[in-house]
């Protein structure tokens, strides 16, 4: 979270402000990938009935009548919070970064380099619809990194591949970890943790602007659409041996297909996005995805040792697997 306001104001912001802001974006972003939350703005009639019901919710909550009323209310509310708090940060940024640029400051960012090529003409709300977007880059990379972290462990093969990357590119010295994509082996990983794990395994809802047919499917406008990233992500036609964590991939020419490198399969995964509603926070994820896999391949050997309990097992809970950190 810190890196991408760092990358999008050019500003530094305190440990506890980047937790508050993490928590908030985690929480924005939990509710809309979650199949059929909230239920009445997925199921037609009862987001009809909602609406008739509204003006007749206090006479309904006299008789205790109000609980489905009371719900989505409650959840109304808390997701304003949250947009509220979201859009104080952002404003509150921006207003900073104006506040530099008049002062002469030059320090690289994406707003602020949009901001003194364009100057006046650049739309406020349409500066605020960006802000607001890149503020929240990268909130599933933690889960990503987490999850990579655990299967890296029990890899040996892989850790020891990303090391003799790093050795050929680097000669021995210091890795650079802004230097994103210099280890193609690192990006890799990277790509293809993105693939297998998904951490967004539903992609974000959107509203269709006009009637369209996918597959001899008719789908009217102002319908509410979303892809189910995971399954997309492990899609057969797209790659072979779709159920293997294979950085291999996305090496040496190879775009998606460890067998072949032509056809491409186009993005390499919908973590993201796709068209003109692909993230803009894409070269901050991989950014922190790359920074932190040279650096931890550079420092940490990861290994699990996987020990059999037989006297837990007989108790029919779940043996212990203890993890080793070795200092390389």
């Amino acid at each position: 979270m810190g890196l991408a306001v760092d990358m999008s104001f050019g500003t530094h912001i305190s440990g506890a402000d980047a937790r508050a802001l993490a928590y908030t974006e985690i929480e924005i972003f939990r509710g809309p990938c979650s199949i059929g939350q909230p239920l009445h703005a997925t199921v037609p009639l009862l987001n009809f009935a909602q609406r008739m019901l509204r003006p007749a919710h206090g006479l309904l909550n006299m008789f205790g009548c109000s609980g489905f009323l009371d719900e989505i209310v409650r959840g109304e509310d808390a997701i304003k919070a949250l947009r509220a708090t979201e859009m104080g940060y952002a404003a509150r940024l921006q207003d900073d970064l104006h506040a530099r640029i008049r002062a002469g400051d030059t320090t690289p960012s994406q707003l602020g380099d949009i901001h003194r090529a364009i100057g006046g003409s650049y739309a406020t709300a349409e500066a605020h619809k960006v802000a607001l977007s890149l503020i929240g880059a990268g909130s599933g990379v933690g889960t990503l990194i987490v999850w990579l972290v655990g299967y890296l462990a029990s890899r040996l093969d892989l850790q020891a591949a990303a090391h003799a990357a790093i050795q050929v590119e680097y000669d021995g010295a210091p890795p650079n970890p802004l230097d994103t994509g210099r280890v193609e082996y690192i990006s890799a990983l990277g790509t293809e943790a993105g693939r297998y794990f998904a951490s967004i395994v539903l992609g974000l809802p959107r509203e269709t602007i006009q009637d369209i047919e996918v597959d001899g499917v008719r789908i009217p406008q102002g319908t509410i659409v979303m892809h189910n990233t995971f399954s997309v992500n492990r899609d057969p036609a797209r790659y072979d041996r779709p159920d293997e964590f294979l950085p291999g991939r996305w090496c040496a020419g190879h775009y998606g297909r460890v067998g072949q490198k032509d056809p491409r399969v186009g993005v390499p995964h919908m973590n993201n996005g796709v068209g003109r509603r692909q993230c803009l926070g894409i070269p901050y994820v991989n950014k922190i995805l790359y920074g932190t896999l040279i650096l931890l391949q550079v420092t940490t050997l990861l290994h699990v040792r996987a020990r059999r309990d037989r006297r837990r097992r007989s108790q029919g809970s779940l043996p212990s697997i203890p993890c080793q950190w070795d200092r390389c």
